[in-house]
């Protein structure tokens, strides 16, 4: 097929079945309220899902995605109600904002190579009770632990509001110096590691545990 950009079934309320052709790379808001259609197979030549493509698609329980798809636009699955689950694939980056907004869906698992989640990307997914992460940040993770650890050892939330009243006394805000403490952590997967290695930048002692234990990190 010669079509590459697939729209024009907004509204189309009888439509239950469709075959996108393979050589389609943009589905572009092609079945907004099309709310008999059921089922959908998304060929391997599609990259792009843009906005609005699925939303009120009220009877939509199986969306087949394919493998090269790069992003899904906004509020792509929005209003699908009876859609309960979504493979999304390998190679997807962006999910932009309001892709699944008040859509019936009960779990889902976020790619590793996805760079970008929108704003209010899962808001109202009532029935979602599972999000599976399998790659993140152990960095992040880490830094904000011990940048909780810093603010609660100053007692940072209370000079805030001492600062706020012009009370600059430094009473009660001292805290201790990390620096030759020790620090436990329970658990030595990647983010554990990070953040011994974390507490060995302040001078820090590190005492962790693990049921497999990582030599690697004690060498």
């Amino acid at each position: 097929s010669t079509l590459e950009v697939l729209g024009g079934f907004e509204d189309c309320s009888a439509l239950a079945h469709i075959t996108i052709p393979d050589g389609v790379r943009v589905v572009n808001s092609a079945f907004t309220n099309c709310v008999s259609l059921t089922e959908i197979t998304i060929p391997d030549s599609v990259q792009t899902v843009a906005d609005d493509t699925f939303r009120g698609c009220t009877a939509l329980r199986e969306v087949h995605l394919s493998a090269s798809i790069k992003r899904i636009g906004k509020q792509v699955f929005g209003e699908c109600t009876s859609l309960r689950h979504v493979d999304l694939p390998a190679g997807l980056e962006e999910i932009a904002d309001s892709a699944f907004i008040a859509c019936g869906i009960e779990e889902i698992t976020i790619p590793e190579g996805v760079t970008s989640i929108g704003a209010l990307a899962f808001s109202n997914c009532t029935k979602l009770t599972g999000v599976r992460v399998p790659a993140y940040s152990p960095y992040a993770v880490a830094e904000h632990a011990m940048s909780i650890i810093m603010a609660a050892n100053r007692r940072l939330h209370k000079a805030i509001n001492r600062v706020r009243d012009n009370n600059f006394s430094l009473d009660g805000l001292m805290g201790v110096d990390l620096h030759n403490k020790v620090a436990g952590i329970i658990g030595t997967g990647q983010i554990g590691q990070c953040f011994a290695r974390i507490c060995k930048g302040f001078g820090m002692t590190v005492i962790a545990w693990d049921v497999y234990p990582n030599q690697k990190l004690v060498d």
